[in-house]
């Protein structure tokens, strides 16, 4: 039988999108997840009760959740999981960050071949 996977992304965004096509992509090459993905408008309103309500009622066998206001109460789940951003990280449980320092220099090189010299940026303070 196929593990469960929940899956809760921001699925309006490009990046969670392209996460959403990476995990389906690598499902269905390699690992035949039986995937519940519920996207984020599904738990718009007292969005922390309804995902924990959720889960507890799909019974997944792991969660790849990407907002994590209400993680450290999903964390006492016992269900495996991984966080999606490094935004909001609770110690201990698994997550997927950026290269941001490579990421500021390949933007960096691509703009100054393009001549510009005046270069700003615009980010998270304290963004692990």
């Amino acid at each position: 039988m196929a593990q469960k996977v929940f899956i809760h992304l921001e699925s309006n965004r490009g990046y969670s999108r392209d996460l959403l096509r990476g995990i389906y992509d690598y499902n269905n090459q390699i690992s035949h997840w039986d995937i519940i993905f519920e996207p984020a408008y599904f738990l718009k309103n007292n969005r922390t009760n309804n995902r924990i309500n959720l889960i507890q009622s799909v019974k997944p066998d792991a969660c790849i959740l990407e907002n994590s206001e209400d993680i450290a109460q999903m964390a006492q789940l016992g269900i495996p999981m991984i966080q999606v951003t490094s935004v909001n990280h609770v110690e201990g449980i698994p997550y997927v960050k950026g290269n941001y320092l490579s990421d500021a220099k390949l933007a960096i090189q691509y703009f100054t071949r393009k001549g510009f010299r005046s270069l700003a940026f615009l980010g998270i303070e304290n963004l692990e």
